[in-house]
């Protein structure tokens, strides 16, 4: 998977599109946010086989599945063609998993000094020492 010339420009136009975007398991959620994030970025959608769940439960059951968020990423990240980084070496652009608070793990992008997470409304940002795994776009 290999960023588009101009990933920066197209990363930065998708973070101002979705500042306000109503939370919505299936829609903007936070495996959802991240996977359009990277498809704005390449062109490739990681999130295409997990598409089409509606509503919280499904959500989890897609992510159950999966054997948790991490490896749900790992495996669908690692498909569409990218490899996994040391958290500490993620770049602006890469895919990551954060921990939000004690409890809560959430994929994001890398958005400058820190990740970009979907939150209700639109994302939130989380500090960069969060981030517990990490796939870098080529």
């Amino acid at each position: 998977m290999k960023r588009r010339e101009d990933w920066p420009e197209r990363l930065a136009r998708f973070l101002d599109a979705r500042r306000e975007t109503a939370w919505e398991y299936g829609a903007h959620d936070c495996a959802l946010f991240a996977a359009d994030a990277v498809h704005a970025i390449t062109g490739v959608d990681p999130a295409a086989r997990i598409r089409g769940y509606i509503g919280r439960l499904a959500a989890i059951e897609v992510v159950r599945q999966h054997g948790g968020l991490a490896h749900l990423a790992e495996t669908e990240m690692a498909r569409a063609g990218s490899v996994p980084a040391a958290p500490g070496k993620a770049q602006r652009g890469d895919l990551v998993l954060v921990t939000v608070d004690d409890e809560t793990d959430a994929l994001g992008v890398v958005a400058d000094r820190d990740v970009a997470v979907a939150n209700a409304p639109g994302w939130a940002r989380v500090p960069r020492h969060r981030i517990t795994a990490a796939w870098h776009i080529g």
